[in-house]
């Protein structure tokens, strides 16, 4: 993990899905956690947020790749 961290250097990282309803039980040890092992690297630290999208987020996400991907047929 410590190598993805440094090598991917994220300023943000979002969670999505049901288990985010835990809100900050859920968010807190994972705080703790990614800084433990992204400090011990030398990285630095991103956030860590919950998703705001609501349940629908993935197939939002789905819905806007598809449109950015689109080319009309010729």
């Amino acid at each position: 993990l410590p190598i993805f961290s440094l090598a991917l250097n994220p300023s943000q990282v979002i969670l999505a899905g049901p288990l985010t309803l835990l809100g900050e039980i859920l968010l807190d040890p994972i705080r703790q956690r990614a800084e433990e092992i992204v400090r011990a690297a030398g990285g630095s630290v991103p956030t860590i947020v919950n998703s705001t999208m609501g349940e629908y987020s993935g197939a939002v996400g789905a819905a806007a790749l598809a449109v950015e991907e689109w080319k009309p047929a010729r």
